[in-house]
């Protein structure tokens, strides 16, 4: 994540901003597969996918006049936050731990 919040300001070009970008996406698709089934929180998906769409907007320029490599590097903070919290969330039932089942399909 920190080459991603650092890539507006290592001169990466524009398609190498939209291939992180991608990439980024599917390792938080891989994440939210691993974790929502632990947790099922709406709340983390939503976060995510805001996280991303600003992500895009960022870098389509959807929030000029802002510094888009200030817009960048928040929308890819608030998917590492949002990441981080689907990993530390767990099912609320009681006598469950982390190898908790509950939902699984």
């Amino acid at each position: 994540m920190l080459a991603v919040t650092a890539a507006p300001w290592l001169a990466a070009g524009e398609s190498m901003e939209w291939v992180l970008l991608g990439g980024t996406a599917l390792i938080a698709g891989g994440a939210l597969r691993l974790g929502w089934p632990r947790h099922r929180s709406r709340l983390v998906l939503l976060l995510v996918g805001l996280a991303l769409v600003s992500w895009g907007m960022s870098l389509a320029g959807g929030f000029e006049p802002l510094n888009e490599e200030a817009t960048t590097a928040l929308s890819a903070l608030l998917l590492a936050g949002a990441l981080l919290w689907n990993a530390r969330l767990q099912c609320r039932k009681p006598n469950c731990g982390p190898t908790c089942t509950h939902g699984v399909r």
